[in-house]
């Protein structure tokens, strides 16, 4: 418990401290040059997040402050111009100018006339902007009927899987009978929602107890199921065991529950996933298997049969769709839908799932 306390304390000071150092940065530039803060503020805090997205232990954009406006749809169409960094340029923008009118009302500097036009001209354009886009009707070429299971399977149980294996099972098997009588073209499990290690060898999930389709000559669905692959090493001179590499995956399964393509995870979480040096002995010893998974790369998308033709569905495990360039990469290289799978019962009953959530809604206006 300490241990954890502790680390969750180091993690506040790291993403709070961030915030601050943009805010030192401001005062520095502005004892130099006579900038008005709603200039500088706003480029500190941006390049503060894009830090914080891409440097420290790989990056850890939670609760970056463009995401505050997902919750507002006409606010959140702005991200399809210019991202999150965008957004977080326009949020500090407005602040900014608010505080400045609050020094004005001191006494303490003039009216920051330019600043008000700006922050009222641009926020009036981008809410016009967005109005627009959600009265905008979209009639896609394609349709793809997705089915996600949701298992609800409480973490307790997940961590006890060997255990629990058969139950797991069977109410994904239920689930996915259902989805498949309502003809859908995708079924989307959750992340790493098979019991046990597959075998990167393994070309089909039949073995592993994944319940087969009751197949119809007009409705041959795909399967995208979260699983943690097993890649076993070659034995080393003087180890007592061969080593292993794990993956936390996203397998696509045909009708047959053939492999045909896979999503390994690229970001990893630090210190639960990976433990990046220089704490790796400390953390191993306070938690002996922690850090065992490996990244992968960002893969093509995979076609999927729809209803009038094949849709490409670009997969993103977990945490790394917090990130916007993954996203982008897979849009990039042809994905019409992105599709996050997501275990969300490690927060339990916090704001957190729904923070979660919150960022794939900006995924998903930034990629169009």
């Amino acid at each position: 418990l300490l241990a954890s306390l502790a680390g969750l304390a180091l993690l506040g000071v790291a993403t709070g401290g961030q915030v601050a150092l943009a805010w030192w940065m401001t005062q520095r530039v502005l004892r130099k040059y006579p900038l008005p803060l709603w200039v500088v503020f706003p480029m500190a805090l941006s390049g503060i997040e894009f830090f914080r997205n891409s440097v420290l232990y790989g990056g850890f954009p939670w609760g970056n402050l463009g995401n505050s406006l997902a919750s507002v749809p006409i606010c959140l169409q702005s991200a399809s111009l210019f991202g999150v960094y965008g957004m977080v340029f326009w949020v500090a923008m407005v602040n900014a100018v608010l505080a400045e009118m609050i020094w004005w009302k001191k006494g303490l500097q003039g009216f920051p006339k330019w600043g008000v036009v700006l922050a009222v001209t641009l926020s009036s354009g981008l809410m016009v902007f967005g109005a627009l886009q959600l009265q905008e009707e979209v009639i896609p070429e394609n349709k793809l009927k997705v089915a996600l299971l949701q298992g609800n399977i409480e973490q307790g149980i997940k961590n006890q899987q060997r255990q629990h294996k058969s139950l797991i099972l069977d109410k994904y098997r239920k689930l996915q009978e259902a989805a498949h009588a309502e003809g859908v073209d995708l079924i989307v499990w959750p992340e790493a929602s098979l019991p046990g290690g597959v075998g990167v060898q393994y070309t089909n999930l039949k073995i592993f107890g994944v319940p087969p389709f009751k197949a119809t000559p007009e409705k041959k669905p795909n399967t995208l199921v979260g699983a943690v692959l097993v890649e076993r090493l070659e034995k080393q001179p003087g180890e007592q065991r061969r080593g292993s590499r794990l993956y936390n995956s996203a397998l696509m399964l045909d009708d047959n529950l053939e492999i045909i393509g896979r999503f390994d995870k690229t970001h990893l979480v630090p210190f639960g996933e990976y433990v990046p040096w220089p704490f790796y002995k400390l953390v191993r010893k306070i938690v002996p298997n922690v850090g065992r998974f490996q990244p992968g790369t960002v893969q093509k998308p995979l076609p999927v049969q729809a209803q009038n033709g094949i849709v490409n569905v670009g997969a993103t495990v977990c945490y790394e769709g917090v990130f916007p360039e993954i996203s982008r990469e897979l849009v990039n290289a042809g994905a019409q839908v992105l599709v996050n799978m997501t275990n969300d019962a490690w927060y339990g009953y916090s704001s957190a799932p729904w923070q979660h959530l919150y960022m794939y809604k900006l995924r998903s206006v930034e990629t169009g």
